[in-house]
């Protein structure tokens, strides 16, 4: 089988099991049968070398199933948060029978990664797909078994909700629709952020028509999760394929219905956003492309992030050709949510696909087009990065593979996090083989976004999909490689841990100053440091100083600082207040931009001196009552002299 042809399967808009990473969700392999393995024609490669650039970025753990099986497809879906990893497994076949499925849950203790737990549905069965999608968020995390047969019926799905205590987790609730019924698929898609889940399910028939689509929302009061809303389109009708895609932010989530017929034409595709009130959510927004189409599929992917929502939609003919794609972004402004943006690829072309895969994060937004031809080839893939300033989002920089070539299809998975970016790209060939795969992190610096590394797995192989998902948060991310051949079998799948150099702020010196009059500017300096481990680059600033004076700081933050560097110095100027006879104190407060819990502090003290004049005039009133007596004369005779003086 041609690469092309195994791009359309995983770019078909079918249902099948969708990763949720914890910065989005990303349209995933759409392959409903075992039958499709990695013997796509050819032989495997044997690898004769890397070629993998690493540029900080270090493997420091390869996950894998402690009781992994043959086509488990280990690593299909992943997310990270904090010290945790989560990989799904939907294929694993257990206790609770053949393809029941399962997740995985990792642990950093220092620089290794140990399984955790293997997570598995209490009540699972044959088939059930546990895994298929996943979200982790703090010591909870949520899991998809779309194909779940319930009470409700066949296929009517269900999702899991884990619970971390110490090392153990335990299922503390399934959850499940109150009005589910077969082939709902509830679970296709999954969300958690704090104590509120989301699960789609894009199969529901609901008054607005067959398949019309619905998503759940599931709030956590202590030990148990009830169904707090379930969530339709307003306007839905038969096929829309509501819940086809789902993100929660707070009191905020959005579904995608990537096949809605509206005004724009039939599968244009719509977004739908709802806001919590109390225990009630209500639909505040149905969101279009303004200048949407038919086959849009607007909303096949979709994040969102406080008041900026973003969707994808692949299948936008523009510009720049049939299929180019697009990703549109919406602000929030009271109970309004108004497009801001149409994000298209300024080099964009047919068949790119931009916008299959998002992920949003402050003020930068990233979408992958894994069908961009470029100079690296058709298909090579590539993806871009968008910058917001005021109301305008612009093209800040296209990513693309040092090393790429056609069928990589970079760009199909993205995440971001602060100033990283990654991409995995399933279909690179390098050292490890045909198709092996590889992921791209990006870094950014100023306005650029340079390539910091190439990752590949340390013992890849031809045909793993490495790539195929990916996650980021803070120095860790997590890449599947879900047809990875192990010692438990072909296709029993892997993921893996990255981490970048971790840099460590230190801060010294002392901010003394006596006898400084009131109103006066004083100086000092203190040097900050980063002594973490070699070749770390850390970004700091001035985050905290005390309210009393004005401060000035040269400089107020930094970036790029390296261990090798040194420590750096920082000049500071404070005017003291206008008051006398005061000892004023406090601390600066330096952060490292990545990390608040990697901060430092300086001490600083300043005192004004005591007001003599002042001091005198306070006895003036006493002595003046006694200016007969010896004191009060020899008293006002020596002012009366200190005044002439001082007219003089």
């Amino acid at each position: 089988m041609e690469k092309k042809i195994v791009f359309s399967i995983l770019c078909m808009l079918v249902i099948a099991g969708p990763v949720v990473s914890v910065a989005g969700t990303t349209i995933q392999d759409d392959i409903n049968s075992r039958e499709t393995t990695k013997n796509y024609g050819g032989s495997i490669q044997q690898i004769t070398g890397k070629n993998c650039v690493m540029a900080g970025w270090s493997e420091i753990a390869k996950l894998i199933a402690s009781d992994g099986a043959t086509s488990d497809w280990f690593g299909y879906s992943v997310s990270i948060s904090g010290d945790y990893a989560i990989a799904g497994a939907w294929y694993d076949d257990n206790s609770n029978g053949a393809d029941a499925g399962a997740a995985y849950i990792f642990k950093r203790s220092g620089t290794s990664w140990m399984q955790e737990a293997k997570l598995t549905a209490s009540d699972g069965a044959a088939s059930d797909w546990f895994g298929c999608s996943v979200s982790l968020n703090g010591d909870y995390v949520v899991i998809g078994a779309y194909s779940d047969d319930t009470s409700s019926g066949s296929n009517a799905g269900s999702a899991y909700v884990f619970k971390r205590s110490g090392t153990s987790w335990t299922q503390e609730a399934k959850l499940t629709a109150s009005d589910g019924a077969a082939y709902d698929y509830f679970g296709y898609s999954v969300s958690i952020s704090g104590d509120y889940a989301i699960a789609g399910a894009n199969g529901d028939n609901n008054g607005n028509g067959a398949e019309a689509g619905a998503a759940y929302i599931f709030k956590r009061s202590g030990t148990s999760w009830t169904q707090e809303a379930k969530l339709i389109a307003s306007d839905g009708a038969a096929g829309d394929c509501f819940g086809c895609s789902v993100s929660i932010s707070g009191d905020y989530a959005i579904a995608g219905a990537w096949y809605d017929d509206n005004s724009n034409g039939a599968n244009a595709g719509s977004a739908y956003i709802f806001k919590r009130s109390g225990t009630s959510w209500t639909q505040e927004a149905k969101l279009i492309a303004s200048d949407g189409a038919a086959g849009d599929c607007f909303g096949c992917s979709v994040s969102i992030s406080g008041d900026y929502a973003i969707a994808g939609a692949n299948g936008d003919d523009n510009g720049n050709g049939a299929d180019a794609g697009a990703a549109y972004i919406f602000k929030r402004s009271g109970t309004s949510w108004t497009q801001e943006a149409k994000l298209i690829a300024s080099d964009g072309a047919a068949g790119d696909c931009f916008g299959c895969s998002v992920s949003i994060s402050g003020d930068y937004a990233i979408a992958g087009a894994p069908g961009d031809d470029n100079g690296n080839g058709a298909e090579a893939g590539a993806a871009y990065i968008f910058k917001r300033s005021g109301t305008s989002w612009t093209q800040e920089a296209k990513l693309i593979a040092s090393d790429g070539a056609a069928g990589d299809y970079f760009g199909y998975s993205v995440s971001i996090s602060g100033d990283y970016a990654i991409a995995g790209a399933p279909g690179d060939d390098n050292g490890n083989g045909a198709e092996a795969g590889a992921a791209y992190i990006f870094k950014r610096s100023g306005t650029s976004w340079k390539q910091e590394a190439k990752l590949i797995a340390s013992d890849g192989a031809a045909y793993d999909a490495f790539g195929n998902s990916v996650s980021i948060s803070g120095y860790y991310t997590v890449i599947g490689a879900f047809q990875d051949d192990n010692v438990y079998g072909n296709d029993a799948g892997s993921a893996y841990i990255f981490k970048r150099p971790i840099p460590d702020l230190d801060c010294s010196g002392t901010l003394s100053w006596t006898d400084v009059n009131p109103g006066e500017t004083v100086s000092g300096q203190f040097l900050v440091a980063n002594i973490g481990e070699p070749t770390s680059t850390l970004s700091w600033k001035i985050d905290l100083y005390p309210d009393w004076g004005t401060w000035s700081f040269t400089p107020s933050s930094g970036s790029g600082l390296t261990p090798e560097m040194g420590a750096i110095t920082v000049g500071v100027e404070v005017t003291a207040p206008d008051q006398q006879n005061q000892q004023f104190t406090g601390e600066i407060k330096i952060v490292n931009s990545e990390d608040s819990n990697d901060y430092d502090t300086i001490s600083v003290s300043l005192k004004t001196p005591v007001n003599q004049q002042s001091g005198n005039l306070q006895v003036l009133p006493f002595l003046m009552m006694r200016q007969n007596s010896m004191l009060g004369q020899l008293f006002m005779s020596s002012l009366v002299s200190t005044r002439i003086q001082n007219l003089k």
